[in-house]
């Protein structure tokens, strides 16, 4: 259970008009007296789902009783009505921290759904990431870094016409350690120590808790089981690097105050497809330089790979106001069905944009 829940439901009451209930987790008689004792109800869901399915037919209804009255129930006193204050917001509220105002380039369509217990965590991320994004000085730090994470990466020529950029040559193997290094500096800006990471392959968790090593924290990398049996080098190498490996979801929500939650692809909730294009556009910086040197000109077109399209944006985001230019993402096919879904949540992209 989050220690800092009786603090998240006070600045919540400070802004709400409605009964406030809590859930997600509320999974034993102890974690529902904390809930009660926070001042708020508590809904026990999914245990009790489960508890009907296991129990015979004829005693679901004793089981299910039996179970409920193990919880003490809340007392007048601790209604989750009492002290609220009247309000139009029913959004937890961080003084200082400016709501989000839209992204500028990237679609729309991108918001932030997520749990309340995490709102504040992402308001707190977009006012660091706004205060350093101009910042000269935090740009310096980054690039200091340069030599460590072997960039600017090398631009090949091939068949006179083709041009390979080279980010596979970059420490710990691919472009993910542009991102894995801004977020991390970010992260020590907040005064975190924790990283949680998700990974799927396994490139994006090699860069973090390599990064993490380098800075001297801890990491938790996580990953779907399919892909714990599938990538057991990849989990060697990271777990020798001192990662902790764990085939489940992440407990972010467990440790806000001192966790990053570190995403390495351009989705997830806002302000995370933002910081990731412009922790990547490095990428589409340095083809621009390199090209420009190496033969006077812009590129006809720019292909990147686009699975979680960190690549991608940082190879095109340079490139994204030259509509004389084609920008072609690959999408490995796969499956007819799952290519149809995926066109179908890319959309209606902006002009020069393929896939």
């Amino acid at each position: 259970m989050n220690s800092e829940l009786p603090d998240i439901i006070a600045r919540i009451r400070k802004h709400a008009s409605v009964p406030l209930a809590v859930g997600f987790g509320v999974a034993t008689c102890i974690y529902f007296d904390i809930v009660v004792e926070a001042g708020t109800d508590g809904v026990v869901g999914s245990l009790i789902v489960s508890l009907i399915k296991e129990a015979p037919a004829s005693q679901v209804p004793q089981v299910v009783e039996n179970f409920c009255r193990g919880f003490k129930g809340s007392s007048p006193s601790n209604s989750s009505t009492a002290g609220v204050q009247s309000s139009r917001c029913h959004y937890p509220v961080v003084a200082v921290i400016t709501r989000p105002t839209g992204m500028t380039l990237l679609p729309p369509r991108f918001g932030r759904y997520v749990l309340e217990a995490r709102y504040d965590c992402l308001l707190e991320l977009e006012e660091a990431s706004n205060a350093t994004r101009n910042d000269p000085m935090f740009w310096d730090e980054f690039e200091s870094h340069y030599g460590y994470m072997n960039r600017p990466s090398k631009l090949y020529g091939i068949l006179q016409k083709i041009w390979l950029k080279r980010e596979d040559l970059n420490h710990t193997g691919s472009h993910k350690i542009n991102n894995a290094v801004r977020q991390i500096l970010l992260t020590n800006g907040l005064g975190k120590t924790r990283v949680v990471a998700i990974t799927g392959v396994g490139q994006h968790g090699v860069a973090t808790v390599t990064v993490c090593a380098r800075f001297g924290m801890e990491c938790i990398i996580d990953m779907g089981a399919e892909d714990v049996r599938r990538q057991a080098l990849t989990i060697f190498h990271m777990k020798m690097l001192g990662a902790k490996v764990v085939p489940v979801q992440s407990d972010w929500v467990m440790n806000l105050a001192t966790t990053h939650s570190l995403i390495g692809s351009c989705f997830g909730p806002h302000l995370f497809p933002t910081i990731v294009r412009d922790y990547q556009k490095v990428i589409g910086c340095e083809i621009k330089a390199q090209m420009k040197e190496a033969t006077g000109k812009l590129p006809d077109v720019v292909v990147a790979c686009a699975g979680g399209s960190s690549n991608a944006i940082g190879s095109f985001c340079e490139f994204i106001p030259n509509t004389s230019m084609h920008l072609v993402g690959v999408e490995a096919a796969g499956e007819a069905e799952y290519m149809d879904k995926f066109i179908v949540l890319v959309g209606k992209l902006p002009a020069g944009y393929q896939w």
